[in-house]
C-alpha cells in the first residue's frame, strides 16, 4: 500500500518500520530457514525496513547533506528488499563516492511513481544532485487510488495481478496491445530528463541467468545471487557490490566529463 506524503508517493506508515515487506515475507523468511544451508547469512543476519516520513528507506531530507549527494529512484531492486540497507547498492556506491543519497525507489512501483517522485525532487528541493541514477520498472505497473473504500491508500497493479482479477487482466492485455504502457514509459523517461538539471544514469534489471539488456543507453543492473526472499529473486548481497562498483566507474566517467 502506497500513500502520498509531503508531496511524495511513498510507503505507507504501517510499512515505515517492520522487518518483513513485500516478497521478503516473515513466511518465505521462515521456510527458507528449514531448506537453506546451515551458513545460510541471514539465519544470524536481521533485517528491519526504516523509512522516514515520506515512505522512503533512507534519511530524512532535511538530514542529507544536498551540497553533495546522489539521487536514486526505482522499484524494490533500488530500494533493496530482502538486504539490509548497508548491503544496499545506492547505500555502497554513496561510500564510494564519499557522497551522502537520497533514495526514491519504492518497490513494486512503475514509472507513473517514478516520474511523480523525480519530478517532486526537483520541484521542492532547490539544490540538484551530482547525479541521478534511474532504475526503470516492468512497464506495465499503474498505481490506481481506492477512492471508495480507502481515498488515504493508492494500490500498484501490474503483470502479476492479471489471474487475480478478470478486469485488471484484460486492461494489461489490452494495455499491451495499443502500446499503452510503452507510451506512458516514453513520456516518464522524457520528462525526468527534462526537469533533471544533472547528469543521469538509465538502468534496468537483468535477472538471474538472463542475458544483458540493451535499451536505449540503459545499464544493466546485474543479478549474481539471491537476497533473504530466494529464490523469489532480488539483487543479493554479491549483485549489489558488483554492480556498485559498475556504477561508480560510469558515475566517475559521467561526472568527470
Amino acid at each position: 500500500m502506497l500513500s502520498i506524503n509531503n508531496g511524495f508517493v511513498g510507503h505507507h506508515s504501517t510499512f515505515h518500520n517492520v522487518n518483513f515487506y513485500g516478497s521478503d515475507s516473515k513466511k518465505l523468511f521462515e521456510h527458507n530457514l528449514k531448506v537453506q544451508p546451515i551458513d545460510w547469512y541471514y539465519r544470524t543476519h536481521e533485517i528491519t525496513y526504516n523509512r522516514n516520513s515520506n515512505g522512503h528507506r533512507c534519511k530524512e531530507i532535511t538530514d542529507i547533506d544536498l551540497n553533495n549527494y546522489i539521487l536514486f529512484a526505482g522499484c524494490s531492486h533500488t530500494e533493496g528488499v530482502g538486504l539490509e540497507l548497508e548491503k544496499t547498492y545506492p547505500y555502497l556506491l554513496s561510500q564510494k563516492m564519499k557522497c551522502d543519497y537520497y533514495n526514491l525507489a519504492v518497490g513494486g512501483t512503475g514509472a507513473d511513481v517514478l516520474n511523480h517522485n523525480i519530478v517532486t525532487w526537483f520541484a521542492k528541493v532547490k539544490k540538484p544532485p551530482k547525479l541521478l541514477i534511474v532504475q526503470w520498472q516492468v512497464e506495465a505497473r499503474v498505481a490506481i487510488k481506492n477512492f471508495l473504500n480507502d481515498p488515504e491508500l493508492w494500490y500498484t497493479y501490474g503483470f502479476w495481478t492479471t489471474r487475480e482479477n478478470k478486469d485488471v487482466g484484460n486492461f494489461l492485455s489490452y494495455g499491451h496491445a495499443i502500446d499503452f504502457f510503452k507510451s506512458r514509459h516514453i513520456l516518464a523517461k522524457t520528462i525526468t530528463h527534462t526537469v533533471a538539471n544533472c547528469p543521469i544514469i538509465e538502468l534496468n534489471v537483468s535477472p538471474l541467468g538472463a542475458n544483458k539488456q540493451n535499451i536505449d543507453g540503459e545499464l544493466t543492473l546485474e543479478q549474481k545471487d539471491f537476497a533473504r526472499d530466494t529464490p523469489i529473486g532480488h539483487l543479493g548481497i554479491e549483485s549489489a557490490l558488483k554492480n556498485s562498483e559498475m556504477l561508480y566507474k560510469e558515475a566517475i566517467k559521467l561526472i568527470n566529463t
